[in-house]
């Protein structure tokens, strides 16, 4: 199964030329699927497969290749809540499938033991 995703990374600074080489390091990279730059606003896009790659996991690719993404406020604030909801819907996909209402034979078994 693939979890398609897309996110916008500010890196201030950023030009075609450093990029370029960005692009270059990470699209080797398994799972990730395309990077494009949007230049007037200084960020880049990055598709990826949730089930291959994380967006923490990009991130700590895009700081080793020496590229450093903005570190205001509400960047970092907006960075941690997009790993933490990836975090959770990876943990949801691998999660046992719960009983129903209308069939609690897990439920009833586990309490019995």
């Amino acid at each position: 199964m693939e979890i398609f995703k897309k996110r916008w990374i500010k890196i201030p600074g950023i030009d075609l030329i450093r990029f370029e080489g960005l692009k270059r390091d990470l699209i080797r990279i398994e799972g990730i699927h395309d990077l494009s730059l949007d230049d007037g606003k200084q960020r880049v896009k990055i598709a990826y497969d949730l089930e291959k790659i994380t967006f923490k996991e990009i991130l700590g690719s895009i700081v080793r290749s020496g590229v450093h993404p903005e570190n205001g406020f509400w960047q970092v604030l907006k960075r941690g809540l997009i790993i933490y909801m990836e975090q959770n819907e990876k943990d949801n996909l691998h999660a046992p499938v719960a009983p129903c209402c209308s069939n609690p034979e897990k439920i009833l078994t586990r309490a019995h033991k």
